[in-house]
């Protein structure tokens, strides 16, 4: 089982990454399709069952089956596959709008979409959590293996708080296929779930930049007892900047911040508020420990 299993998590470990646009996802998701699909054929003679046997346990192996042989050989054309061909595998972004009482912002999130024949489409995360939930079940009836907990499925009709929302980073490799696709949802709040929005008529745009030729600085607010802001900041250095891109998600980024400002040891900050009482100034002194800023 773990031969299902292994690829099955490292796939929804992929997944997890604030990262696209080098088809990753889409071969982990691809490997774990394979694995889980071909199964079948390595089960021990006293319990091995026929593809309509399996399928009839689980539809979605049937599914599974055409995501794994279009992948292999491009176009389907013998028997009644659910999809076309290859291009029914789409890897993309989905990005989500909500809102809250401070206002909307946006979750972003990776997904491969299989484009059925019908005109419906399906998650190949669920289709593949599914076979992969059989299998367990199976071989446990079968006194093969003890019963492990199920894998759950997303609930994507959830509300993604704005503390849990992130955004995705695109990288481009110079000699490598670049491959962007994405889809805008809104959610509504009656219905409880995600709709699709129309961009007819509307233009996207979005900022292509070099890691090595950006220029990145921390930075930190402070306010005094009388209500006086301070704002105060720090280029990073070419190792630093580096370093600093590379990072996985804001709270990466804001615990390397607290290791700058350590290394510097002190920051000046400036505050625009001369009508307040407190001086223009002030100099901000950091633990070499903690980089947090001392009195």
């Amino acid at each position: 089982m773990k031969t299902v299993v292994l690829p099955y998590v490292a796939y929804r470990t992929t997944r997890k990454e604030r990262k696209s646009g080098t088809r990753t996802d889409w071969k982990s998701a691809i490997a774990a399709s394979t694995s889980a699909y071909h199964f079948r054929e390595h089960l021990p003679d006293q319990c091995r069952k026929s593809h309509r046997a399996i399928v009839a346990i689980c539809p979605d192996f049937a599914l599974l089956g055409d995501v794994v042989n279009a992948a292999k050989h491009k176009l389907l054309t013998k028997g009644t596959p659910q999809i076309a061909s290859i291009d029914a595998i789409r890897e993309q972004v989905v990005y989500t709008k909500y809102r809250d009482r401070a206002g909307e912002y946006t979750a972003a999130k990776k997904s491969i979409e299989i484009a059925l024949k019908n005109g419906t489409t399906r998650e190949l995360l669920d289709v593949l959590t599914n076979v992969v939930n059989m299998w367990n079940d199976f071989l446990h009836a079968a006194g093969i293996s003890a019963k492990s907990d199920p894998f759950i499925n997303e609930d994507r009709n959830r509300i993604i708080s704005r503390d849990e929302a992130e955004n995705m980073n695109f990288v481009a490799t110079q000699g490598i296929a670049f491959e962007l696709r994405a889809k805008l949802q809104k959610y509504n709040y009656e219905k409880g779930c995600p709709e699709p929005v129309d961009l007819s008529g509307n233009k996207i745009s979005f900022t292509v930049y070099d890691p090595e030729k950006m220029k990145a600085e921390v930075e930190m607010q402070l306010t005094s007892p009388e209500g006086k802001n301070y704002v105060g900041s720090v280029e990073l250095d070419a190792e630093e900047n580096a370093e600093y891109f590379s990072l996985k998600d804001k709270a990466e980024r804001d615990e390397y911040a607290k290791k700058v400002m350590a290394r510097r040891g002190e920051m000046t900050l400036h505050s625009d508020q001369g009508d307040l009482p407190g001086p223009a100034n002030l100099i901000v002194k950091f633990s070499q420990l903690s980089g947090q800023p001392q009195d």
